[in-house]
């Protein structure tokens, strides 16, 4: 596919993308990011830095880093993808919402836990503002919160938002 299409083909580049996703499931993260950081560079040359298919390679990459506790340069991407998202597409976009629920979970593994509280209860508002409280997304994002109470020791505040007496 490489030869017959050139690297630059959106097929080859799938393709490409498919073999990321199946590096990182298999534990080869550091390598998942390898391939998604040549992805990343031919969506920034191909659409722009700031197009959605090149925030959605960027979002991507940082994942991959996440998984390979490569933490400080996750979070820096996400941020990146976050403030482009809002600034284009608005807080309330589902994938603005995502970047910022990315953000929330990087700083919960470095054990911010208080920051990370802050950006999940922001996520958790605005997903019950726009979707209410039985969308999946809410209910995700509940439960992504919970997880940070939980971590945090606010087992009190944890139950009360899953609704557990």
């Amino acid at each position: 596919l490489f030869r017959s299409r050139g690297v630059d083909d959106p097929a080859t580049m799938s393709c490409k993308h498919k073999l990321a996703s199946i590096m990182l499931r298999a534990g080869k993260a550091s390598e998942a990011a390898d391939i998604h950081r040549e992805l990343l560079q031919q969506a920034a040359a191909s659409f722009g830095p700031g197009h959605p298919n090149t925030l959605s390679s960027m979002h991507t990459l940082a994942n991959a880093l996440f998984k390979a506790g490569e933490l400080q340069k996750s979070e820096e991407i996400h941020r990146k993808v976050y403030l482009a998202r809002r600034e284009v597409l608005g807080v309330d976009d589902p994938d603005t919402l995502s970047s910022m629920n990315s953000i929330a979970l990087v700083l919960s593994e470095r054990g911010e836990l208080e920051a990370a509280e802050r950006v999940h209860k922001d996520v958790l508002g605005i997903l019950m503002a726009n979707f209410g409280p039985n969308h999946p997304g809410t209910a995700k994002s509940r439960h992504n919160l919970a997880d940070v109470l939980m971590k945090a020791g606010k087992l009190e505040e944890r139950q009360k938002l899953l609704g557990i007496e």
